[in-house]
């Protein structure tokens, strides 16, 4: 089961679930939060990196499909999009130099910085649909396939701008499209599968820790309740 709040999937047992249930103002707290939080993320993340040319190595992936992931569609793209809004206003938040302003999206990387949005609101658009990560680790598996959607979104961007960033360069589009390929999805595909199942693994497994200390609240209200 899942909440929606504003066309965002909290699934139950975060701590969303139960301020979203009583509706009003309040509900929009947790989903808000969760973007601010995973904006910084996405940020803290493009300092993770292992620069390969022409696109470094992060851990932003991660944090973009897990954004996904717990936000919901909706949720999870505009966390994206304002992590992109705080690099449009000069704060150094990028991956590839310069890290702020509008040069990094006519750059090479350009596509995959519009890509982030588009991997949230895949994933997290698959996750509303199959449902949320309560029932435990068996959910690891859909919610891989959900990551690995939102990363097929994010490198369509992604690819097509490289090949026209290179084609508009002087390379013919067949083989500005197989440059592109072997060097900004080939090499990377591998890392970007396992930093998808590793988000649905750790969206899973906070979710059930979040739920076992949710229930053990509750029997514990339950009992200073009798005792009085």
């Amino acid at each position: 089961m899942r909440n929606k709040v504003d066309g965002g999937a909290i699934p139950r047992g975060l701590p969303g679930a139960t301020t979203a249930d009583r509706g009003g103002p309040a509900s929009l707290a947790w989903p808000l939060a969760g973007v601010a939080a995973f904006a910084i993320l996405t940020a803290v993340g493009a300092r993770l990196v292992v620069f390969r040319e022409p696109v470094p190595v992060t851990l932003q992936v991660y944090f973009v499909l897990a954004a996904g992931m717990v936000l919901g569609s909706r949720m999870g793209a505009l966390s994206q999009l304002a992590y992109l809004g705080l690099g449009l206003s000069g704060v150094p938040v990028f991956a590839a130099p310069p890290h702020a302003g509008v040069g990094c999206f006519l750059g090479p990387t350009g596509g995959y910085l519009v890509g982030f949005v588009a991997a949230a609101y895949v994933a997290g658009f698959c996750v509303e649909r199959w449902g949320s990560p309560r029932e435990g680790l068996p959910r690891v598996i859909p919610l891989t396939v959900a990551g690995l959607a939102g990363l097929a979104a994010l490198y369509v961007p992604g690819l097509a701008w490289l090949t026209a960033w290179m084609a508009l360069r002087g390379g013919g589009f067949s083989a500005s499209l197989a440059c592109a390929w072997a060097s900004g999805v080939a090499p990377f595909l591998a890392l970007d599968s396992l930093k998808a199942a590793a988000a649905s693994l750790s969206v899973v497994l906070c979710n059930r820790r979040l739920c076992d200390k949710t229930q053990d609240g509750d029997r514990h209200q339950t009992q200073h309740s009798c005792k009085r």
